[in-house]
Parts: C-alpha cells; sequence; structure tokens
C-alpha cells in the first residue's frame, strides 16, 4: 500500500492541510517491569489519556497496542515491532501515545520512527505531554526529545547500578525486621522465618474482614514474635492496635518504604511476598470501614469513653486493669474506675480510682524538666527518629491510596448497577452510594495532601527552642485543662505503660523522644528500664 504522501487525493498537500479526523491512529502504551518507568503512568492511565486526547480533538482510534517492556535496547518489543509492521503496510496513518518516551529510549528505534514520518508511512504523531507537528522543526524538536530519553535511560540506568550497591536500594531497612520475616545472614534480604504462615494467615483474615481483635487474638494465641536486632529482645503484638500498625504497611505486597524511598523489592531479588496489591486494597477497605463504625458507635448518645485501655497495667499480676464506671460506698454516683480483674491476682485491692491515677500522671508533667541541653538532646534524638516518622506517614498515605482505589472499584460495581438493572430502587441506591464514595474519596484525598505535606520538608517537625521549653513547661496544666479523650491521646504519646503497685503509687516507662530528652525533679520510684517504641508521635505538634 502506497504512503499517504504518494496517494493521487494527496498530492501536494502539507501537513497543515491534513484533516486529522479523517486519519487512522493506533494508541501505544508502554511501562517498564523495571525502575526506569517507576514515575510514568500504568498502562490503564495511559491508555485513558490517550483516548481522552483523541476524543477532545475528534480522532479516530482503531487500535490500542499495550505492552511490558523496557525501551532501553532495540529490537526488544514484539507489540512495538508488530505495530511498526503494520504501519509500513499502510493499515494506519498515526500513533497516539502518553509521552515520546513511551515510544522509544533508544537511538535504533528513534531513527526509524524519524524515518517513516519522513516517508509519510507515518503520517502524525500525538502526545498527551508534548506538541508534534510532521515538519522539519517539529521532527528536530521530537529527535531532541529521544535523546533526552535515551540520555534519562542511561543515567538512570547507572545510578540503579550504583544504587543496588547501597542497603537502602537493595530492599534492607533499618531497625526490627518485619513481621514474618528474618534477614538472610549473608544476602542481607528478607526472607520469611518461622511466623511466616501466621502473619499471612492474618492478612488473609483481614482481607476476609475478620475485626482487628479477632487478628490479635490469632497471634497471640500463636505466640506470634520478633527478635529486635541486637537480639536484646523479643517483641509481641502487645496491643490491637499495634496489629492495625503492621496491617497498613503495603511491605506485604512487596513495596518498602523507607525514608523518600519506594522500593519494589521484587526487582532487587526473589522476595516471597504474602499477598497481592489487589488483596492489599481489599485490607485497607476493611480496615478503614472497621474504624469508621468504631468511631460511629463511640459518639451514639450515652456512650462514655473509658480512657487507657491496656495501658494502666497491674504491678503484681502484670495484667491490664480494666477501666469501668462504679458506683460508690456513699452512692455520690458513678466514678471511673481501673479494676484488676485477674482472678489469681494477689493484689490486695482490685480496683482504684481513675483520679488518683491521673493525679500522679498529673504530677509527673509538673516535675519534667526540660532546658537548653535538654533542647540539644531533643535535636539529636530528632535527627535519629524522623526517619521513623516519615516511614509512618508514608504508611499511612498508603493505606488511604488504597481505600480510595478500592472505592472507585466499588464506584465502577454501582455504575454497572444503574446500567444493567431496569430498577429505580436499586438506581436510586447506586447513585447515592456512589456520591457517599465520590465524597469519602475527596476526604482522603485532602487527608493525603496533608499527609504528603508533612514530610515534604522535614525540618518542618522541629520546634525552635523556645517554643520547646514553653511547650514542655506547661505540659501539666494542657493535660488538666484536656478533656478525657485529649487526656487519653496524650498520656499514650508520652508513656509506654503505667503500672500500678500495691501501695497504688505509679511506676513507668516512656517513649522517645521523652525519654532522651525528659529529667524528673526528685527521684521516682519505678520506670528503671525505659523502653523505645515504634510510636515516634515527634514532640513537635504532640498537642
Amino acid at each position: 500500500m502506497k504512503p499517504w504522501k504518494d496517494k493521487p487525493e494527496n498530492q501536494g498537500k502539507e501537513y497543515k492541510d491534513i484533516d486529522f479526523s479523517t486519519l487512522r491512529y493506533v494508541i501505544y502504551a508502554r511501562k517498564s517491569t523495571t525502575s526506569e518507568d517507576r514515575q510514568a503512568h500504568s498502562i490503564p492511565d495511559q491508555v485513558k489519556l490517550c483516548k481522552d486526547l483523541a476524543k477532545r480533538n475528534n480522532l479516530h482510534v482503531v487500535k490500542v497496542y499495550m505492552e511490558s517492556q523496557s525501551a532501553k535496547t532495540a529490537g526488544r518489543r514484539k507489540v512495538f515491532d508488530g505495530m511498526i509492521k503494520e504501519l509500513r503496510q499502510g493499515k494506519y496513518d498515526g500513533i497516539i501515545a502518553w509521552h515520546p518516551d513511551r515510544l522509544c529510549r533508544n537511538m535504533l528505534e528513534a531513527g526509524v520512527i524519524i524515518d517513516m514520518l519522513d516517508s509519510w508511512e507515518i503520517v502524525d504523531l500525538k502526545f498527551c505531554q508534548h506538541p508534534f507537528e510532521n515538519t522539519s522543526s517539529g521532527k528536530m524538536m521530537l529527535g531532541m526529545l529521544f535523546v533526552f530519553s535515551k540520555q534519562y535511560s542511561d543515567a538512570l540506568s547507572e545510578r540503579v547500578k550504583r544504587g543496588v550497591q547501597q542497603d537502602a536500594t537493595r530492599g534492607i531497612s533499618n531497625g526490627a525486621p518485619k513481621w514474618g520475616y528474618k534477614r538472610d545472614t549473608e544476602t542481607k534480604f528478607y526472607v520469611p522465618d518461622e511466623n511466616y504462615g501466621y502473619i499471612r494467615d492474618a492478612w488473609s483474615m483481614r482481607v476476609s474482614g475478620a475485626p482487628v481483635k479477632e487478628i490479635h487474638k490469632f497471634l497471640k494465641k500463636n505466640k506470634v514474635s520478633r527478635t529486635s536486632p541486637n537480639g536484646k529482645r523479643t517483641d509481641t503484638f502487645k496491643s490491637a492496635e499495634s496489629v492495625r500498625l503492621f496491617l497498613k504497611d503495603p511491605f506485604y505486597y512487596g513495596v518498602l518504604l523507607q525514608g523518600n524511598s519506594e522500593i519494589h523489592l521484587a526487582e532487587h531479588y526473589d522476595f516471597k511476598a504474602m499477598i497481592t496489591e489487589e488483596d492489599y486494597i481489599k485490607a485497607q477497605a476493611v480496615g478503614y470501614k472497621e474504624v469508621k463504625k468504631y468511631n460511629r458507635e463511640n459518639v451514639k448518645a450515652g456512650k462514655v469513653f473509658l480512657p487507657l485501655k491496656g495501658m494502666v497495667i497491674c504491678d503484681e499480676c502484670k495484667h491490664p486493669m480494666a477501666p469501668g464506671r462504679h458506683m460508690p460506698g456513699d452512692k455520690s454516683g458513678r466514678v471511673l474506675y481501673f479494676d484488676c480483674r485477674n482472678k489469681n491476682c494477689k493484689r490486695a485491692q482490685k480496683s482504684i480510682m481513675a483520679g488518683e491515677v491521673f493525679d500522679q500522671i498529673y504530677d509527673i508533667f509538673d516535675r519534667m524538666e526540660f532546658n537548653s541541653k535538654a533542647y540539644k538532646r531533643y535535636l539529636a534524638e530528632l535527627d535519629s527518629i524522623t526517619d521513623e516518622v516519615v516511614d509512618e506517614i508514608r504508611r499511612g498515605i498508603s493505606s488511604k491510596q488504597a481505600v480510595i482505589k478500592a472505592n472507585k472499584n466499588e464506584i465502577d460495581k454501582e455504575a454497572q448497577k444503574i446500567i444493567a438493572v431496569n430498577s429505580d430502587t436499586v438506581k436510586e441506591r447506586a447513585n447515592k452510594r456512589i456520591n457517599d464514595l465520590e465524597i469519602e474519596n475527596q476526604e482522603l484525598e485532602q487527608e493525603c495532601d496533608e499527609l504528603k505535606a508533612k514530610i515534604k520538608n522535614p525540618d518542618a517537625l522541629r520546634l525552635e527552642e523556645k517554643e520547646f521549653v514553653n511547650l514542655m513547661k506547661t505540659l501539666g496544666d494542657k493535660i488538666r485543662a484536656a478533656d478525657i479523650i485529649q487526656k487519653d491521646e496524650l498520656v499514650r504519646k508520652v508513656f509506654v505503660n503505667l503500672y500500678l503497685d500495691n501501695q497504688k503509687r505509679l511506676h513507668y516507662l516512656l517513649k522517645e523522644p521523652f525519654d532522651s530528652v525528659v529529667s524528673i525533679k526528685e527521684n521516682q520510684s519505678g520506670g528503671g528500664g525505659w523502653v523505645r517504641t515504634n510510636d515516634q508521635a515527634v514532640m513537635s505538634r504532640l498537642l
């Protein structure tokens, strides 16, 4: 078949004379499975953007080509080669792609494209990210973009090769290993440990809709634990909340969030993931709905908030003391108590009024001392935990983004109901559900934007020295003035646990960074062995 320019009806026509609506276009979408295309849109997104471009410009699309293959080296893309062959045969006139680097990142195939433009075997190219005209200047600019794409690909390849030699880009994280995994003694890569099956089962339970409390009981029953990097401490899932946090981590389908890096582990070694990305999205949707349900139940009229659940520990038997409301002897009205409900506990008094506990907490806050020396220690400690804070925030973003995807999937299903079902009631319900999900996604996207803003500049987490000292000096007054929910939140941010002995004296463990920067006036009983936890809620925005 003759090239477009050689056809009699096109004799003497220039590019500016073409009626583009009469041309036959194909869409070409490509995304490499390697790190070179990590920032590129997904293939479905590219196709959608190209179709939107065609619709806006009244272009006729006759076929869509898609492939997952690098364009760095010529001759390795069967789909691309097949498209070029059919273009040479005159079956199509033009190509629509998201960006020129989707077509090629090597000079051999770049030369083929430009040569086919010269011979009018390709009449036109349209890009979502770049204007193009089949003129001498247009082809010159296109050639330059192809050169830049090759240079970018080459430079990126060199950086990746260097990065593979470093721990971060090899998929090796700092701190405690992930639940269900250990680090290989030679490669330091993550490999399954003896608890791998239990953690995988926990994810399966979550995907199936199991509440976090049920999963916590399952993990405790099977004594799931992990050893700290120095081998001196054994961690367990101490609470349902610790389970909830681990179930937000995209690591378990193969994405390690570390500092500002997003590491796809399968690109670096034979990582054995526990779940698929699809199941991760389902699990986040389950968790989000569970939290929403819990919040709704807690705002019901008459629902009393019980603070410090699981935090106040009986120092006699080491069991958590349960908060509850009882009628005191003088019948003056129900009062909040902490009760040790362990039948085997030898504690003399099984109950203590919550007011006595909070009075001692206020006293601890009053006697906390912060000065210039403490501020320097605070800065040093903050430097060491900033990455952990960023990682935690990024896991939160990942979880919310997964919920957004799950909602979009549900929106698509509800939209299908509207099309397929001939029932006004069903359509009305589907429309309402779609509207609710779209509002929910708007809120989630706003929350993601706010979290992204927090980690955009880690230095923004720091307090100035005067602000730091003033804030710390007023902690006692702030917690006294706070409502019961705020008291609970603040205490949880500062303390690991609170222990009550037989004399109703409070002993405590501080979280970081408080452990490193706080000194207490006079010697306090208890508290000897401070511990660190993953709840690194930086003091800078504590209140």
